[in-house]
Formats: C-alpha cells, sequence, structure tokens
C-alpha cells in the first residue's frame, strides 16, 4: 500500500510541469471556477442549443465537449470527479435524454475535485438568443446583474440549493469594484413551487433630468423554462469545508466600530469631561441677554454687594469694640500696679 500510494504522487521535474502544479495549489483568491459542458449519448438538439447559449454567456470560463459520453451523472460519480481532476473544472453541465426524464440537464459542482452536490433541471421551452435579431446583444465579458424572484428561493432547501449553483455559474470573476455604468445585462430567474423560469435582458441608461437615470430592460435571449428535478445534498462537514475562509482573508475586529441592519457604520469615541460653562463659545446675537435680563443681574448684584458690605461694617465694629475693651483692662492693670 505505501508503494502503491507512493507511486502515484508524482513530482514534477520540467518546468512546465512545476508551473502545472502549481496552478492547482490552492490559493488565498482562487481562478474563476471553469464549467464543462459535456454531452451524454442520448442529448437532443434542444439541450445542445441550450448549451450553446450558456457557452456564450460565460465564454471566458468555460468549454463544450462535443464528444457524446456515456454518462449517468447520478450513478457514476466516480467518472464525473476523475473528468473534473483531468480538466481542473469545478462546474459541470451533463445533458442527458430518457422516456423518463426528456431533455434533462444535470448540474454537478465539485470541491477539491470531489463531489459536492447535484441538481437536475429539465428543459420545457427554449428561445435561443438568435431569434432575437434586432435586439442589440450585451457583451459576454461584463459582469451581470443577477435577480432571484420568487418566495421559493429561501424557503425550499431545494431551491436554496439550486439558487447557490445558478449563482455560481452566471455571476462571473470576482472583482472588489463593479463600474455600474459598465452594467449591460441582468439575468433574472423566477421560480414557483416546481418551475423555473430564466430570462436576460438588455439595460439601456436614458436621460431623466436627475441625478439618477431611467433604467430601461429589453429582452435579448435566451428564454428558458426548466422543472426541478432530482437532488444530491452536499454532506455538512464537506460543505464546512467548501465554506472555510483562510485567516489572512478574515477581517480584524476594531474597537468601538459597528455596523447596522442597514449597513451603515457607527462609531464610538471615549473622551475626557469637559467643563462647557468655561469654553469660549462664539459671540451670538441669539445668546446675548436682553435688556431686562442685564438690569435684572445688575439687581442681584448690588443686593449681593450691599449685603456683603453691611457684613464687612459689622465685623470691623466687633473688632475695633473689642480692641478697645482689651486697651482699658491693660491700663486699669497698670493702674494698680502703681497704687500698690
Amino acid at each position: 500500500k505505501h508503494m502503491s500510494t507512493m507511486s502515484l504522487r508524482r513530482t514534477a521535474k520540467t518546468r512546465r510541469g512545476k508551473q502545472y502544479l502549481k496552478d492547482r495549489q490552492p490559493k488565498l483568491h482562487e481562478n474563476p471556477k471553469s464549467i464543462l459542458y459535456v454531452h451524454g449519448t442520448k442529448c437532443t438538439q434542444q439541450v445542445q442549443n441550450v448549451f450553446k447559449d450558456f457557452h456564450v454567456l460565460t465564454k471566458e470560463q468555460s468549454k463544450i465537449f462535443s464528444r457524446k459520453r456515456d454518462l449517468r451523472p447520478m450513478d457514476q460519480q466516480p467518472e464525473l470527479e476523475s473528468l473534473s481532476s483531468k480538466q481542473d473544472a469545478s462546474l459541470m453541465f451533463i445533458g442527458t435524454h430518457n422516456k423518463k426524464r426528456p431533455n434533462n440537464i444535470t448540474m454537478a459542482r465539485m470541491f477539491n475535485s470531489r463531489l459536492l452536490d447535484m441538481a437536475e433541471l429539465q428543459v420545457t421551452a427554449f428561445k435561443s438568443m438568435q431569434k432575437y435579431k434586432d435586439v442589440v446583444k450585451p457583451s459576454a465579458a461584463s459582469k451581470p446583474c443577477l435577480i432571484f424572484q420568487g418566495h421559493s428561493w429561501d424557503q425550499s432547501a431545494h431551491f436554496k440549493q439550486l439558487k447557490s449553483m445558478l449563482a455560481d455559474v452566471f455571476r462571473g470573476p470576482i472583482v472588489p469594484r463593479v463600474n455600474m455604468m459598465g452594467m449591460d445585462r441582468v439575468i433574472v430567474f423566477s421560480a414557483d413551487e416546481q418551475n423555473i423560469c430564466m430570462r436576460q435582458y438588455m439595460i439601456t441608461l436614458k436621460k431623466s433630468g436627475t441625478k439618477l437615470p431611467i433604467v430601461e430592460l429589453e429582452e435579448c435571449g435566451p428564454a428558458i423554462d426548466f422543472k426541478a428535478g432530482r437532488v444530491i445534498y452536499a454532506a455538512d462537514d464537506m460543505m464546512k469545508e467548501a465554506l472555510r475562509r483562510p485567516k489572512q482573508l478574515k477581517k480584524k475586529k476594531v474597537k468601538n466600530i459597528e455596523y447596522n441592519e442597514m449597513g451603515d457604520k457607527t462609531g464610538r469615541v471615549h473622551m475626557q469631561t469637559q467643563e462647557i460653562h468655561s469654553m469660549q463659545l462664539r459671540k451670538v446675537k441669539a445668546l446675548k441677554p436682553s435688556k431686562e435680563e442685564k438690569k435684572a443681574l445688575k439687581g442681584s448684584d448690588k443686593n449681593g454687594n450691599n449685603k456683603r458690605n453691611g457684613k464687612r461694617n459689622n465685623n470691623t465694629s466687633s473688632s475695633s469694640t473689642n480692641s478697645n475693651s482689651g486697651g482699658n483692662t491693660k491700663k486699669k492693670a497698670k493702674r494698680g500696679k502703681g497704687n500698690k
């Protein structure tokens, strides 16, 4: 066993091989997820056209395998994992067709070349982008705006998984900032209990006379209706490992700074006690006392000074009487000594 595992671990000897292994190593900021479109043994022309339109929407990160492969995605998971590791693809679309599940598309999502989760969608209606001839097509390289309509996306566990997988497919590369003027298309997913409608619209901005322009939407295709099928959920431990963020990317908590429900930043500042009464304020006419207030202040000052002067006079008179009485007693004492 030890020799077999050691033989499977190959070391690169050439410069090209080393670069190949280096590109596949884990990174802090991963590359955009690559998508692989695979045709099964019985893949209808309608599903192939859907893959062509999907390839146009995700052109920079997708490949189409025109050769048909004998794959049963729900039963042959190891073959999907080996194909994913060879092509370095983390998302796969497999088109199949049979009497029980016609025009079936299986979406598979990988993590570390292992199957994470899987879901099926059956195409019930399709209108290609080529049929919208009079509409200006948006650029495929632009980042789209994704809208998920319907309460099913948040209430059902099945639709929550579909929402996560569709967002991974069509969101494009992750960027720190988005120029709103360069956002020229929107992809809308509407869902009810079991059906999903996908529509793409061209965004046009027109002048409104204000800072905010008038936004108009024009359908440019593709228009696809799906029906939700079987699903394989991800294991809890594997999903936890896939969602784990490295320590280098975790934001350090800043003291005394919080964010409210609306996303507004609030801070707390600690200051020493301030003597507000002794602070030099700006002289404003509204803060100046009126004539009546000045008279009242002067009257109060005079009464206070008169009271203080009266107290001082009383204190001085009492002290003078005490001093006089002290002098008389001294004279009497001297006289008494002389008589003796």
